[in-house]
Order: structure tokens, then sequence, then C-alpha cells
């Protein structure tokens, strides 16, 4: 991940803590039971964190309204079809 320059390496700051990772990995699988994908994906152990002492605001970013009014009127107005996905 580091050859690919997916993120940095920075020293820790002191008086901070790491938050702990855990890899997920898992197999998709077709009919005959063979192996059609390989995925993985790193999680944050949250859960290790102290509101107050390790962090102390909370922020999920998330799509606004009017980005989603423009894109609906783009795809009508150019007759394009419009699916919506909860990801």
């Amino acid at each position: 991940m580091q050859k690919l320059e997916v993120w940095d390496v920075i020293p820790l700051a002191k008086d901070f803590k790491l938050v702990g990772i855990t890899w997920v990995f898992r197999q998709k699988h077709n009919e005959l039971n063979d192996v059609t994908e390989y995925k993985a994906r790193l999680c944050t152990q949250g859960f290790s964190q102290t509101f107050g002492q390790d962090y102390s605001k909370t922020f999920a970013r998330t799509g606004r309204l009017h980005s989603l009014k423009s894109s609906i009127a783009f795809s009508e107005a150019h007759k394009l079809d419009f699916q919506q996905l909860d990801i």
C-alpha cells in the first residue's frame, strides 16, 4: 500500500494513541464454487477510543440534497437512466 502511495506514514504526535486496525479478507465464488474474486478491506477498531480523551467530535460525510437534485435533473435532461444505491 505504501508503494502505491495509498497513504503516507507520519510520526505519531505525543499524547496520541494509535487506533488499532484489522484486515478482513473474503473470497467470492461462482456456481461451481470456483474463486472468482478476492476482496480485502481495512477496518479501524474505533471501539478502542474514549470520547473526550481520544476524540471530541464525530463526523460522517453525506451527500447534499442539492447534489442529488442536480444529478437527477442532469440525467433527466439527457434522457439517462438514474439509479440509486445504498452502499
